[in-house]
C-alpha cells in the first residue's frame, strides 16, 4: 500500500461537523415572499455566531452522479392575487396581444381576460412544460414578481425587460441564450436558468438581493459577476466550465456550493465561510483540502473522482517501466496525517516507490487512482484519478570522432526533463578517454580505431537510459579559419567572407551568429575563400559575435578549427508622417524605415505643449489615434500637431511637426435625414404624430427599442421616459468612444455594474446631471424615476451651454414665471424652438412637472440636432 503523508501544517482549529442532513434553504427551498424570514437570511442569528464543536465522523459524502437540483424542495406558492392599489388608466380595457396560445391560456387562467388593466395586476405566473414559444405580451405585466416558465421552448426573455417588481424567475430547460433582461430587474433575488445555452452572468452584476442562483448545464465559464453579492446563500453551477470560485469569497451567508463536474481546482478562496454546509465538487480538479476544517457548519461533501494532473514526467525511451515517489512529488495538499493509497494503474514497492510497468512506446500519460480520508475521523472520502503527462527521454547525440594524440572533450546529454542522475560507462573502453559521473568524455586518445561502448544515465528513482555507441579515433589534422569584421545597417543584407587554410578531406565550414547557423559549405581538402550570405534584418541592432568552425561533414560535431569575428548592426533611420482625419477628432500616420523594415513601438502626439494622444505602430508601420485634450473650435483656426516616434531596438526615433486647419463641424443628417417608408417599430406606424422623429432616433442608433421574439421591436412611444434611459440617449449622442467610468460612483444609488452606470457616471462628469443633494453625503440620481419635462430642459441646456443667454422678464408660457426652478432653461428651450409648449385655449403652457414621454423626448432630440445645432 502506498502511504502518502503530507507536510502541510494542520490548523489548530477543532474538527467541527454537524450531525444532521441539511434541509430547507441549504437544499434549495425558497423563502415565501412576505414571510417573516427574509429571503436574504438563513437563520436569525448573526453570521459570526459561535458554533459549538461536535465529534467527527458525521460528515455525509455526496455520491457521484447525485443531482443537487433534484433534491431541491418545491418553491413557495405565489402570493394570493390581489388587485394593486392604483388609479384606473384610460387604456385599462385594451386587450393585450399575446400571440402564443399556450401563454395566453396560462395568463387567462390566472387573471381572466388579458386586458392591460388586468395584466398590471398579474403578480405570479407558473406555466411549466406548457409548450410556450413566445413571451410577447408579458411586457404589460409590470407587477410580475414570481415566475416559473421552465421547460418551455421560448428563445428569449426580452418581453420581461424592465419589469422592476420581478423577484424570483425560473427559466430552466428553455432555449434562451442570454439573460440580458435581468439587468433591468432591481428586485431579483432568486434566478434559475439551468440547462440553457446562456454563457454570460454579466446581467446579474450588482444584484444585491440575490440569495440563490442556478446555472447548471449552461455555457457559463466565469462567476466573476457574482463578486460582492453578500446575501448569496446558494450557488449551483454543476456541469459548466467554471474553474474559479474566488468570486464567492465574500459571501458570509453562503450555505451551498454545488459545482460537480466543473473545472474547479482551488477551494482556498472560500476558506473560512462560517455558514457553508454543502460543498459538492465531485468530478472536479481539487487536490488541496487543507482548508476543510475552516468550515464549522460543514455537513455534506462531494470530493469524489477528482481529475488531478501531476507534473509532467519523463521516462526512459529504453525501458518499459517508470518509477516515482508519489508521496513526495504528487500535487496533493492534505493534512500531515492524511494517507492516500493507490488502487489501480500502478504498484507500490515496500520502499514507497510507485511503479508503472509495461509502458507502450507511444504512451503519453501515466495514471493511477488514489483515495483516502482528507479529514481523519470525519467520515469524508476523497478520491482522484491522478494523471502524469508522459514523454520519453534518450541520449541526444553520439560522441563525435576524436583525433589521435589531440585533447578531446565532449558532454553527453539526454532529453530535457529526465530527473538528474549520474552517467556511467557500463561496457567497453576508449584508450586514453574516460567518462565521469557528469557525462563528460575527456582525455587524449592513444590508439587509432573504432571502439564500441555502452553508457547509462540513472535518475533519482532508478529509471535508466541506455546508449550504445561506436567511438572512432582518426588521424590528427591542422587547419585554420578566419574572417574580417562587418558593419551594416538594420535592414541591409550582409556577407561574411571566410578564409579556410589546409582543411582535411570530408570537412565543411559553418558560421554561427546568435544560435543561427549558416552553411555548411563542403570543402574538397583544399584551401578556399568562402562567402556566407546573411539575410536582411536577420539580426538585431548591436554587436554580434560571428563564430566560424571547420567540422566533419558526416556528423557536424568534431571541430577541426574555429575562429571569430564581429558583426555590427546599426539602427535604421526612420521618418514619421501624420495627418488629421476628416472628422477632425483623430489622426492617422505612418512610420517608415531606411531599408523598408517595419518599425514597432509608439507614437506620441502633442499640440501646444499638451499631450493629445498615443498610438501603437501596426505591423505595416501605420498608426491611428483618437485625440484627447482636443476640441472643435467655434471658428476656424490653425493648430500644430507634433508626432514623435519613440524608436525601438532596431529603429532610431524621429518626429514631424505639421500645421492643420480645424473648422467648426456642420451637422450632417446623412442617410437619416428622410424618414423611411417602412416603419422599423411595430407600434409606430407611418401615421404616428412623431413618426419622423422616432424613425430618425432609430436610424441614428440613439434608440434601439425593445426586441421581440417574433417580428419588429417596440418603441413604446407613450411610455414615460426613465432618467437612466435619458442618460443612455444623451451618452450615445455625445460621449467619447474611449470613455471609462470611474470605479467609485458619484451617486449613492448607482454603482459599478448597474444598468447604464457608465452612461450616468458620464452625465455627472460632463456636468449634465447633478442629481439630488442628500443630507447623508453623496447625491442620488434616482435612475428609475420618470424624467420630468423641466429636467429634460435642464439636461439639454447644460449640454449646449449657451453663452450670455438671459431669460425674458415676461414668460411666454402662463405656467412659468421668473424665479421658478428651471425657468431660464425652459425659456431658452422655447426661444430656440426646441419646445413649442402646449396650447391651452389662447395661451401656451409648458407643464414642467409632467412626466416626459418617449415620443416627446424623440421630438426634443430631433429638433436639437437637426434644427438648433446647424443654425449655430
Amino acid at each position: 500500500m502506498l502511504s502518502a503523508r503530507f507536510e502541510t501544517a494542520r490548523s489548530g482549529r477543532s474538527v467541527l461537523t454537524a450531525a444532521v442532513l441539511v434541509a430547507g434553504l441549504a437544499f434549495g427551498a425558497v423563502v415565501p415572499v412576505g414571510s417573516a424570514a427574509s429571503a436574504n437570511a438563513v437563520e436569525p442569528e448573526s453570521a459570526d455566531t459561535a458554533v459549538a464543536p461536535v465529534k467527527p465522523g458525521q460528515v455525509t459524502n455526496i455520491p457521484l452522479g447525485h443531482d443537487d437540483l433534484a433534491a431541491v424542495t418545491p418553491d413557495a406558492p405565489a402570493p394570493k392575487q390581489t388587485r394593486l392599489a392604483r388609479a384606473a388608466a384610460a387604456d385599462d380595457n385594451v386587450l393585450v396581444d399575446i400571440p402564443d396560445a399556450a401563454l395566453r391560456a396560462a395568463v387567462t387562467k390566472s387573471i381572466g381576460t388579458p386586458t392591460r388593466g388586468n395584466m398590471k395586476n398579474l403578480r405570479s405566473l407558473t406555466a411549466t412544460n406548457a409548450g410556450i414559444a413566445d413571451l410577447t405580451g408579458l411586457e404589460y405585466a409590470s407587477a410580475l414578481s414570481i415566475v416559473d416558465l421552465s421547460g418551455n421552448p421560448f428563445t428569449t426573455i426580452e418581453p420581461l425587460r424592465g419589469i422592476s417588481e420581478m423577484a424570483q424567475l425560473n427559466v430552466s430547460s428553455t432555449k434562451i441564450s442570454d439573460i440580458d433582461a435581468i439587468a433591468t430587474m432591481p428586485k431579483i433575488n432568486l434566478l434559475r436558468f439551468n440547462w440553457t445555452t446562456v454563457s454570460d452572468l454579466e446581467p446579474v452584476r450588482g444584484k444585491d438581493l440575490l440569495w440563490r442562483i442556478e446555472l447548471a448545464g449552461t455555457k457559463v465559464s466565469s462567476l466573476e459577476p457574482l463578486t460582492g453579492l453578500t446575501n448569496m446563500i446558494s450557488v449551483y453551477f454543476q456541469e459548466t466550465s467554471v474553474s474559479d470560485v474566488s468570486p464567492l469569497a465574500g459571501m458570509p451567508k453562503l450555505v451551498s456550493l454545488s459545482g460537480p463536474n466543473t473545472e474547479v481546482s482551488d477551494l482556498s478562496p472560500v476558506a473560512g465561510l462560517p455558514r457553508l454546509e454543502i460543498v459538492n465538487v465531485n468530478g472536479a480538479r481539487v487536490s488541496d483540502l487543507t482548508m476543510i476544517d475552516t468550515w464549522p457548519a460543514l455537513q455534506q461533501v462531494g470530493f469524489l473522482n477528482q481529475r488531478v494532473e501531476g507534473v509532467p514526467v519523463v521516462a526512459s525511451r529504453t525501458e518499459s517501466t517508470y518509477r516515482r515517489l508519489v508521496a513526495n512529488n504528487a500535487p496533493f495538499k492534505m493534512f500531515d496525517d492524511v494517507v492516500l493509497t493507490t488502487s489501480s494503474g500502478a504498484t507500490t514497492t515496500p520502499e514507497g516507490v510507485t511503479v508503472w510497468s509495461g509502458l507502450a512506446d507511444d504512451a503519453t500519460a501515466l495514471t493511477t487512482k488514489v483515495a483516502g480520508d482528507p479529514w481523519p475521523g470525519s467520515g469524508a472520502t476523497y478520491s482522484a484519478t491522478l494523471t502524469y503527462p508522459l514523454s520519453r527521454a534518450d541520449f541526444i547525440e553520439a560522441p563525435p570522432t576524436a583525433a589521435l594524440d589531440r585533447a578531446y572533450n565532449f558532454q553527453l546529454s539526454v532529453t530535457d526533463g529526465f530527473v538528474e542522475g549520474p552517467f556511467a560507462l557500463t561496457s567497453g573502453e576508449v584508450p586514453g578517454l574516460t567518462v565521469d559521473a557528469t557525462g563528460k568524455i575527456s582525455g587524449t586518445p592513444t590508439e587509432l580505431g573504432t571502439f564500441p561502448i555502452t553508457v547509462t544515465r540513472t535518475d533519482a528513482f532508478g529509471n535508466v537510459i541506455t546508449g550504445t555507441f561506436t567511438f572512432t579515433i582518426g588521424e590528427p589534422v591542422d587547419v585554420t579559419i578566419a574572417a574580417n569584421d562587418v558593419t551594416v545597417t538594420y535592414g541591409q543584407a550582409a556577407t561574411i567572407d571566410v578564409s579556410v587554410v589546409d582543411p582535411p578531406e570530408r570537412v565543411s565550414a559553418v558560421v554561427d551568429i546568435d544560435g543561427t547557423t549558416y552553411g555548411p559549405i563542403a570543402l574538397d581538402g583544399n584551401s578556399a575563400d568562402l562567402s556566407f550570405p546573411i539575410p536582411a534584418a536577420a539580426h538585431s541592432a548591436g554587436e554580434h559575435t560571428v563564430s566560424m568552425s571547420v567540422v566533419d561533414t558526416e556528423t557536424g560535431k568534431l571541430v577541426f578549427a574555429s575562429g571569430s569575428a564581429k558583426l555590427t548592426v546599426k539602427q535604421a533611420t526612420t521618418a514619421t508622417a501624420v495627418a488629421l482625419n476628416k472628422d477632425q477628432k483623430s489622426v492617422a500616420g505612418k512610420v517608415t524605415a531606411q531599408y523598408g523594415t517595419i518599425p514597432t513601438g509608439t507614437v506620441t502626439l502633442t499640440s501646444a505643449g499638451k499631450n493629445i494622444g498615443t498610438a501603437t505602430v501596426a505591423n505595416d508601420g501605420s498608426y491611428k489615434a483618437t485625440l484627447t485634450n482636443w476640441s472643435i473650435p467655434k471658428v476656424k483656426e490653425t493648430r500644430t500637431i507634433v508626432a514623435e516616434y519613440a524608436g525601438d531596438k532596431n529603429h532610431a526615433a524621429s518626429k514631424v511637426s505639421v500645421k492643420v486647419t480645424v473648422a467648426p463641424t456642420a451637422v450632417n443628417p446623412g442617410p437619416c435625414a428622410a424618414p423611411r417608408k417602412v416603419p422599423v417599430f411595430a407600434d409606430t406606424p407611418l401615421s404616428h404624430k412623431f413618426y419622423k422623429e422616432i424613425d430618425w432616433m432609430e436610424c441614428m442608433k440613439y434608440s434601439t427599442g425593445w426586441r421581440q421574439p417574433v417580428g419588429k421591436p417596440l418603441y413604446k412611444p407613450q411610455n414615460n421616459l426613465e432618467r437612466q434611459a435619458m442618460a443612455a440617449f444623451i451618452y450615445r449622442m455625445e460621449a467619447p468612444k474611449n470613455y471609462k467610468a470611474p470605479k467609485v460612483s458619484p451617486f449613492a444609488d448607482v454603482k459599478p455594474g448597474d444598468s447604464f452606470y457608465k452612461e450616468i457616471a458620464w452625465m455627472y462628469e460632463a456636468g449634465l446631471s447633478t442629481g439630488w443633494r442628500e443630507p447623508s453625503g453623496k447625491p442620488t440620481f434616482r435612475p428609475y424615476n420618470s424624467l420630468s419635462r423641466e429636467a429634460m430642459a435642464a439636461f439639454i441646456y447644460r449640454m449646449e451651454a449657451p453663452k450670455n443667454y438671459k431669460a425674458p422678464a415676461v414668460s411666454p408660457m402662463v405656467d412659468m414665471k421668473p424665479g421658478m426652478s428651471f425657468y431660464k432653461e425652459i425659456s431658452w428651450m422655447y426661444d430656440e424652438g426646441l419646445s413649442t409648449g402646449n396650447r391651452v385655449g389662447s395661451t401656451k403652457e409648458y407643464w414642467p412637472k409632467d412626466e416626459l414621454s418617449r415620443q416627446a423626448m424623440a421630438a426634443f432630440i430631433y429638433r436639437l440636432v437637426l434644427d438648433y445645432r446647424p443654425s449655430k
